[in-house]
This record gives C-alpha cells, structure tokens and sequence, in this order.
C-alpha cells in the first residue's frame, strides 16, 4: 500500500542520515587525533608513561606488536578465522528464525566494517606532526580491524538475537568488544582514536545495511528491545566489569585508553535507543462503515479517525 511504501522510504532515510552523522563523526575524531599536532602529541604521549606496560622503564618504543602479549585472550579469540567462524554463528540466528533480511544484513554490516576498515586503514595519511615522535612508526592505524571486528559482532549480535537471550548476548559481546579494544591498546598496536573511529565505522554499516538490504529496517524495527534502559545498563555494567578485570592484568592503561576502550559500549547503546524510535511500517486498517442506528452511519477513516455521522438517505416506508 502506499502508506507501507511511505513508511519504509522514511525508515531508510532516517537509516541514511544517521549513517551520515556517524561518518562525520568519524572524521572529526580522525581530524583531531591524527591531523593536528596536539592530538598527535596527546596519543603518542600515553606511549611513554611509565605505567605503560611495555614501556616501563621510560624508554622509546616502536608502536606495534609486543612480542611477549601480542597473545592475549580477546586477540586470540578475534583473529580474523575465528571472527569469521563467530560471524557464523550469529547469522545462523536469524536463518533459524526464518528471517532473510536479517541474516542479509548481518552479512552486509560485518563484511562491509571488516573491508572499509582495512581500506581506511591503508588510504588515510598520518602525517608527522609531533617532533618528539621518531621513535614510533608514522603508519597510519585508524581504525583498529580488532576492535572494528568486535564492535560489529557486538552489533550484530544486539540486533539478530531473539529478546530471550538478548540482555544475555549483547552484554556478553560487548564486554568481549571493551577487552579486545582495550588490550590492542595495551599491547602498542592502536592509539585511543583508533578505537574510537573504529566503532564508529562499525556504527555506520549498521545503519548502512538497514537502507540497503529490502525489509531488513522493517525487521529490525518490529524486533526492538521495549526496555532500552534496562539493557543500556547491562551493557553498561559488563563494560565497567571486563575493564576493572583488565586494569587488573598487569595492563592497567591511561583513563583515556580505558574511556576508548568502552566505544564499542558506546555503540551499541546508541543503536539501541535508535531501533527503539525507529518504527517500521504498520499495516493500515480498512475503512468500515459502522451503522448505529436509524440513518446515523459512522465511517473509519485509513488514519484511524472517526468522521462526523450523517443523514443516510431514505430508503422507503418505515
């Protein structure tokens, strides 16, 4: 029907404007950190405290991976087959429940963060700003692939994860996703920026796939979470959890990499609260007239409303 086609068309657009905003984002985060010489010399800063854990004695280091933690649990978990293997797993939800589109747009959202990332990764420049930087590399490293690759199964697991086990499943990624973005940070591979413009990349596809794939902002729309808070402060919680558990293992970072470390939190918050103001189309009810008595005819209208009663005519002898 024409008010169902209106509807989705309004869903995508609201879908594509907030893509659009989550890309500026993005660059706004990347212009600041890695394009001017103050966010330059802020993030290289944390590199030499002397509380970084491969730099405890002050000295200059390479930014990159560590040999003796390049192995950490979140690392291990989320290299790029395993990613894969539990992409898997989460798309295979929602072809259980007979939902096409979702499985679709599971598929476009982690594909398409994985490949922008790495594209990103080796388009955008990093110019050397900061003087007191010759000792770490000038590669660029926005955004972080393991930490875009955990923020989107995060997503993607808050979105095709049927409401029993959702305020499960969605806490438990994202403390996975806080972990993974809080040891690459830990072991010298990513500065905060990274991890930041990562999420938000992951953000972006999410409300990317909605307005590609058909039907999939309508399924999305009629599986939202009804108590967003509740599950904004369970998501909430296990992310002060697994970042209180990391601080203690030896890797206790920067409050600004802790605070980057809860992007992917962050993330998965907003989309939450943007699914539940996001309706999809309703079906519209049939005009029935409603006889109420002699010659007083009421008539339901297609948005619902009652029209004044009128004289019906006569139709002969009483």
């Amino acid at each position: 029907m024409l008010t169902d086609v209106r509807a989705s068309l309004a869903t995508r657009r609201r879908e594509v404007v907030a893509a659009a905003c989550t890309a500026l984002f993005a660059a706004v985060v990347y212009a600041t950190a890695v394009l001017t010489p103050a966010g330059q010399e802020l993030e290289n800063a944390l590199f030499r405290l002397p509380e970084f854990p491969t730099d405890p004695g002050g000295t200059p280091i390479t930014l990159g991976p560590p040999p003796e933690i390049t192995d950490t649990p979140t690392t291990v978990i989320l290299r790029s087959g395993h990613a894969a293997a539990l992409g898997g797993l989460l798309l295979l939800v929602p072809l259980a429940r007979r939902k096409v589109s979702l499985a679709v747009w599971g598929l476009v959202t982690l594909t398409g963060s994985a490949v922008t990332a790495g594209v990103l990764k080796q388009l955008l420049p990093r110019p050397l700003l900061d003087p007191s930087a010759l000792d770490l590399t000038a590669d660029n490293s926005a955004p972080s692939g393991h930490a875009t690759m955990a923020t989107s199964l995060a997503l993607v697991a808050l979105v095709v994860c049927p409401a029993a086990v959702r305020y499960i499943a969605a806490p438990a990624a994202v403390a996975l996703s806080a972990l993974t973005s809080y040891f690459v940070q830990g072991a010298g591979w990513h500065r905060p920026s990274d991890i930041v413009t990562a999420a938000a990349v992951s953000l972006l596809w999410c409300h990317l796939a909605s307005a590609l794939v058909p039907g999939a902002a309508e399924d999305i729309a009629a599986t939202r979470t009804k108590r967003p808070w509740a599950l904004s402060l369970g998501v909430a919680a296990a992310t002060a959890a697994a970042l209180w558990w990391a601080r203690g293992q030896g890797t206790e970072l920067d409050a600004l990499m802790v605070a980057a470390a809860a992007a992917p939190c962050a993330a998965v918050v907003v989309l939450t609260h943007h699914r539940y103001r996001t309706e999809g189309p309703h079906p519209v009810p049939v005009a029935s007239p409603q006889v109420h008595g002699e010659g007083e005819i009421t008539a339901v209208s297609a948005e619902g409303r009652l029209t004044p009663a009128t004289e019906a005519p006569s139709s002969g002898h009483r």
